[in-house]
């Protein structure tokens, strides 16, 4: 029997312990909120070296899931330590902190390739397996303590990115059945008979890939026609509508996942970073009403409180109050001064952060008057001046003026007669309509009577 040193049980516990810890991060993918879908409980296919990753040439676990009754089956396309290398999801390689292609946070958040001075973020990975295997290996090992789940580095703060970030709404549209690449091509023969599980044959009319006036109309058409008449529909507005839907499934499936990967090529990130150019951000307009000192905040989500925002403020004015309405998703700060005010929307407009959360800044409205309950809905504001009932002052002695009681002789207030005068300091009692003289029902004092009706 052969003893041990304590050197070689240690190493051999070490061995087990990484041995050990590998096989338990072999059982959680990395997977973004969206691809998971609204379900907390997602039941997964596990296949032990099922596949080679397109991107370090090493075979790694695949996880095989169905986000939703209506989704479709999705999977890891990528191995978890490419995955880790730039914080992207496994199975739709969106960043995991903003939900946005990766392309897009390089180059708008200054991200790697910034850094670098280049135009993509690629990395240069050896083309040899020995020394593939030993760079993979090194970056893994020196980034997967930075890249965890949900920490953001340094960009998680970035304006630009947070406004665009589909992180707190998943957007689950893209979890949606395939297009059926035969219904496109005008020969699909499962439509007639209902067995096709892809999109539009499936009943699932919605268009991701088309704008949304384009989805409508589509779906119109399916609706009116069917999906098997709108499938051999070949007129020019079809034809143009079936070239956008093919465009988005055509290439390569690995180059494609390459080019997402490297943000190199990706079409997807194209289009986002050109509408960003086109978007003119407008400058906060003050208000011509000097008194109003409040500004209102929206999105404001549960995390955030009101000393968050108070904190986030605070430098550019004294603040009065600070007032979340949690059903509205909104908040409303007013500063002691319109000085504070306005330098606040100056500086906050459109890059207002808290918390990791990107919040709308606008001017506050002034308050508007409360309606009356006593009157109809054409008569509240500024036309209930109009109807008011107008009362005319008559200088004593006239006639229909109020008669004032000689002194010494002021009866009880209770028993003082309509029309007569209370002393001053003493309310006045309320009388009915038919028992104020000077009302007299319809008709005023020196009006014309109409004439007297003939009973004959």
């Amino acid at each position: 029997m052969v003893k041990l040193s304590t050197l070689s049980q240690s190493a051999m516990q070490e061995s087990t312990n990484e041995e050990a810890t590998a096989g338990a991060a072999e059982d959680f993918p990395v997977i973004c909120d969206t691809c998971l879908g609204p379900n907390p409980y997602v039941r997964m296919i596990k296949i032990p070296l099922g596949k080679e990753c397109p991107i370090t040439g090493r075979p790694f676990t695949v996880f095989k899931f169905k986000p939703g009754n209506e989704a479709r089956y999705k999977s890891a396309v990528i191995s978890k330590e490419a995955a880790l290398m730039k914080n992207v999801c496994q199975v739709c390689l969106f960043d995991l902190d903003y939900q946005l292609p990766i392309g897009v946070v390089e180059q708008l958040g200054g991200g790697e390739a910034a850094a670098a001075g280049g135009e993509s973020g690629a990395l240069a990975i050896p083309q040899s397996d020995a020394n593939r295997e030993f760079f993979v290996e090194q970056k893994f090992r020196n980034e997967a303590e930075q890249l965890k789940l949900g920490t953001g580095g340094p960009m998680k703060n970035n304006p630009a990115l947070l406004k665009m970030s589909r992180a707190n709404n998943p957007y689950y549209r893209r979890n949606k059945a395939k297009l059926c690449t035969f219904w496109l091509t005008m020969r699909c023969e499962r439509v007639l008979n209902q067995q096709c599980p892809y999109r539009p044959c499936n009943g699932d009319f919605d268009f991701p890939e088309l704008s949304m006036e384009a989805s409508k109309k589509l779906a119109g058409w399916i609706e009116e026609e069917g999906v098997a008449k709108v499938m051999v529909r070949n007129d020019e507005e079809m034809k143009e509508m079936r070239e956008q839907l093919g465009g988005a499934i055509r290439g390569n499936v690995d180059q494609q996942i390459k080019n997402r990967y490297h943000g190199v090529n990706d079409a997807l990130a194209s289009k986002i970073i050109k509408g960003v150019g086109e978007e003119k951000l407008e400058p906060l307009t003050p208000p011509d009403d000097e008194t109003i000192t409040t500004l209102f905040v929206g999105g404001v989500p549960e995390e955030v409180s009101e000393q968050d925002l108070k904190d986030a403020m605070y430098i550019h004015g004294e603040i009065a109050s600070v007032r979340i309405i949690r059903e509205k998703k909104c908040a409303f700060v007013t500063f002691s001064d319109r000085q504070g005010a306005e330098k606040a929307a100056q500086e906050l407009a459109h890059k207002l952060v808290v918390k990791g959360f990107y919040l709308k800044l606008m001017w506050g409205r002034p308050r508007a008057p409360r309606a009356d309950p006593m009157l109809p809905s054409h008569m509240q504001g500024a036309a209930a001046a109009a109807f008011a009932p107008r009362v005319m002052q008559l200088p004593p002695g006239a006639p229909g003026a109020p008669m004032m009681p000689p002194p010494g002789m002021m009866p009880p207030l209770g028993m003082m007669p309509p029309g007569m005068m209370p002393p001053p300091g003493m309310a006045a009692p309320r009388y009915y309509p038919s028992m104020n003289p000077q009302a007299m029902g319809t008709r005023r004092p020196g009006a014309e009577q109409p004439p007297p009706r003939n009973e004959e």
